[in-house]
């Protein structure tokens, strides 16, 4: 028969029912863990810049970003990514284009419409613990 425990053991304290402690130290680091992020994209002028993607962890990474431009477009986009250091890297992609990069240690990645009008895409990033 399960035993059932339904105590409030405080964080890092020893809990009878687990029979373990719980710590407050960093999780030991997942090494070469690939996840793929894919999505659509569509700015206009009320919206003309979007955050794709943003770090929430404090492993390093390495990540690659593949961005295609519409070729309904009739504006180029421009693609910010920004590293854990405050590297800001740009680049553009002209309608009926895709322009690919890959970048260590990347915090946050956003697309922007150059002019307010109508802008819309494909994303996809490959993001890798290293």
């Amino acid at each position: 028969m399960k035993k059932e425990c339904n105590i409030f053991v405080p964080l890092g304290c020893y809990n009878p029912c687990l029979n373990n402690c719980i710590s407050h130290d960093k999780p030991k680091h997942p090494k070469n863990i690939c996840t793929e992020v894919c999505g659509n994209f569509l700015l206009h002028e009320d919206i003309d810049s979007v955050i794709i993607w943003e770090n929430q962890s404090y492993y390093k990474n390495l990540v690659t970003i593949c961005v295609f431009n519409s070729s309904n477009n009739q504006v180029p986009i421009t693609v910010h990514l920004q590293t854990d250091i405050g590297e800001t890297i740009s680049f553009i992609v002209p309608p009926g284009n895709s322009s690919a990069r890959t970048i260590s240690n990347l915090k946050l990645a956003s697309i922007i419409c150059i002019k307010p009008q109508h802008c819309q895409g494909n994303y996809e990033l490959n993001i890798c613990t290293v």
